[in-house]
């Protein structure tokens, strides 16, 4: 996949997610599916031939999003929905796709995690044992 590919991909897909959000409270909340449903629907062996992105989007909303629970939508009322602050901020991730599980890969990742952690420490009153830092 080429840059202009790639970006093309990109648009389409931000694309989908904005819309998949607008039109979200006219879909069905939870799915009314048996078990194994997709597997009476996809090959059971891998196919030869990759398929492109387009055609792989027309299966995600033909056999995937009317078969699954639809967690963000405001008629369900068991879980509290992400926000799309979250969607922004998983993208912003993904898109540097930096790697932050100790310090020495990502200093500013790693403090960026502890900091609000210290934070609320701090609100609850825990000891300075339970902190990252001391002060």
């Amino acid at each position: 996949m080429d840059i202009k590919d790639f970006l093309e991909f990109g648009k389409f897909t931000m694309d989908y997610i904005v819309n998949y959000m607008e039109i979200l409270r006219d879909r069905y909340v939870l799915p009314n599916v048996e078990l194994e449903y997709l597997s009476q629907i996809i090959p059971e062996e891998a196919p030869k031939k990759a398929k492109t992105w387009q055609e792989v989007f027309k299966d995600i909303e033909r056999v995937i999003m009317p078969e699954i629970t639809h967690w963000n939508s405001p008629n369900f009322y068991a879980y509290y929905p992400n926000h799309m602050r979250s969607v922004i901020g998983e993208l912003l991730c993904v898109g540097i796709g930096g790697v932050g599980f100790s310090w020495i890969c990502s200093p500013a990742f790693t403090e960026l995690e502890v900091i609000p952690l210290n934070w609320v420490g701090k609100m609850l009153n825990l000891p300075s044992e339970f902190l990252n830092c001391c002060n």
